[in-house]
């Protein structure tokens, strides 16, 4: 009896020990990070010296709402949530990002070597604040990334709807809902999801060794027989454009295999000439590795976009030279479009269009006075007549008209000339007969064009800055519906009065710019990079 007694007061101290030890250890925890904090007597927490003010702010405020106490690793175990979000970072690159900079290596082996100190009981405090502190600063910072992008951009600022992490974050360890939390910040367009399915597949074809090359010393066309036809029919085979069931004629370049190439050149942006030229063997040579990064920066440009719901929208896709009006994210009408030049960037932004200009004047800008309309009009006094054009003091309501005749234009430098030119309303306009307004610090907008012709061009990179619709007046029917009166407007063009028909409720516009995307019909599309705008993207995601 005394034996029993004595084993079970011998096994209530060793209990009292290991709680006490698990008790303190907790304790210590939470004591360290309020020291790690930096919190004093009057309750200031100074910011940590080795991360970005944003995520120092996130983390106080994170531990602030749990009074200190730690998340990731309490007392002398790790908690589950711990390898969830290990795990979501193992597989971060299937949002086209890279696990690494998620300290995702770092991260493993420091669990590693934590959970066999635990399984020893020597664990160390500041090994467990270490991991502690890491994991939510890693929270933060993949989460930023998946809401506003690695690169983020300031001109979809309007919209942004800020979402409160640190709440977030608790929330998500309180409820044990980590993974279905991270997967909600995706973006919520279909695309981005179709976007992820395409890396996929690319992901695949890469690991599988990727697609032969194309050679470019034998000119391969329809009824050509080659060994090289053979490398074509498997490149257009991998990349889908050429379907196993077409795929019979061997060394043959058949009718089937110039139907893929015309399908392959369509979704590269190219004239569908069913001919191998120049451009064609470029993008056909093009890595899939190349395609795998081009696909990963423009993931991350979906997410610059604010991620709200929006009844119906317009979407312009620079580099695809095209407009396209959305509603529950299908395109209801479409139309080609032309943009600025590479010295005339269209910029990237949304706003909203409030309302519609028929025969509209153009205000012409500054530069374009100056600098391509002033060199004229000093060597060809009949210019501004003959295009309508009109001289004015400023641009004040109550201006008065000045008299090309009462101006010494050979007296006039660019830097000397203080007047605003007016182009008046008509079929000569530069803007056509309607333009669409959305007030910006830009000064762009979309408008008609006399000069239908260049949208037949190829590249249409021909601006100023400005968009210019080739089917405005369907454009305008589309938004506003029955409130567009088409012999009323008709009307109003024939007498050339000037109308401004204001929208009952402004439509978002969004320009964007994608090189990289997959359409409705799960088809990957590629575009020329008109802008040089990726290799920024691909130094700041370091791919």
């Amino acid at each position: 009896m005394k034996k029993i007694v004595f084993l079970m007061l011998i096994f209530f101290i060793i209990v009292n020990v290991f709680l006490l030890n698990y008790i303190v250890k907790a304790e210590f925890l939470s004591d360290r990070i309020i020291q790690r904090m930096g919190i004093h007597g009057d309750n200031h927490i100074e910011a940590f010296k080795r991360i970005d003010k944003i995520n120092s702010d996130l983390l106080k405020g994170f531990y602030k709402l749990r009074n200190y106490q730690p998340a990731w690793c309490k007392e002398t175990r790790i908690y589950q949530i711990t390898y969830d979000l290990l795990t979501i970072i193992k597989n971060s690159y299937q949002n086209g990002l890279n696990p690494d900079d998620y300290a995702y290596t770092y991260l493993y082996y420091l669990i590693k070597g934590l959970e066999a100190d635990i399984n020893n009981d020597k664990v160390e405090l500041d090994r467990l604040l270490k991991l502690e502190l890491l994991l939510t600063e890693i929270y933060f910072k993949f989460s930023n990334d998946l809401l506003y992008g690695v690169s983020k951009h300031k001109g979809y600022d309007l919209g942004y709807q800020e979402i409160d992490l640190p709440v977030l974050l608790n929330n998500a360890l309180e409820t044990d809902n980590l993974r279905e939390t991270i997967k909600n910040l995706d973006p919520i367009q279909p695309l981005y999801t179709r976007m992820q399915l395409a890396l996929k597949r690319l992901l695949k074809i890469f690991n599988d060794g990727g697609w032969p090359l194309i050679s470019d010393k034998i000119e391969l066309k329809k009824g050509v027989c080659h060994q090289a036809v053979l490398d074509l029919r498997e490149r257009l085979l991998l990349s889908g454009d050429l379907k196993p069931e077409n795929n019979h004629a061997g060394l043959l370049f058949d009718d089937k295999l110039a139907e893929a190439v015309a399908l392959f050149q369509l979704r590269h942006g190219l004239p569908a000439s069913e001919i191998l030229d120049q451009k064609t063997l470029t993008a056909l040579n093009t890595s899939v590795e190349e395609r795998i990064r081009q696909l990963k920066i423009n993931m991350d440009r979906l997410r610059w976009l604010p991620q709200k719901r929006e009844d119906i929208y317009i979407v312009i896709n620079i580099p695809d030279f095209k407009l396209e009006v959305m509603k529950d994210y299908s395109s209801i009408f479409e139309s080609r479009v032309i943009v600025g030049d590479k010295n005339n960037q269209s910029p990237l932004f949304r706003d909203e269009i409030e309302y519609i200009v028929i025969n509209p004047y153009w205000k012409i800008t500054d530069n374009i006075a100056k600098y391509e309309i002033l060199p004229k009009l000093k060597n060809d006094p009949a210019y501004l007549d003959r295009n309508k054009i009109k001289i004015l003091e400023s641009w004040h309501n109550d201006s008065k008209i000045v008299l090309p005749e009462s101006i010494e234009w050979h007296n006039i430098s660019p830097e000397k000339f203080t007047y605003k030119l007016r182009q008046e309303p008509g079929i000569f306009n530069s803007l056509g007969q309607i333009k669409f307004i959305f007030p910006n610090s830009y000064q762009v907008y979309l408008h008609d064009t006399p000069y239908k012709y260049l949208f037949n061009y190829h590249d249409r990179a021909k601006s100023h800055g400005c968009i210019r619709v080739e089917k405005p007046f369907s454009l305008a029917s589309c938004l506003l519906g029955k409130d567009w009166n088409e012999e009323e407007v008709a009307e109003i063009i024939r007498l050339n009065k000037r109308k401004v028909i204001n929208l009952k409720k402004k439509i978002p516009i969004y320009l964007v710019y994608l090189t990289s995307w997959v359409d409705e019909n799960g088809i990957i599309q590629h575009r020329d990079d008109i802008y040089n705008l990726d290799q920024e993207l691909y130094e700041k995601l370091k791919i």
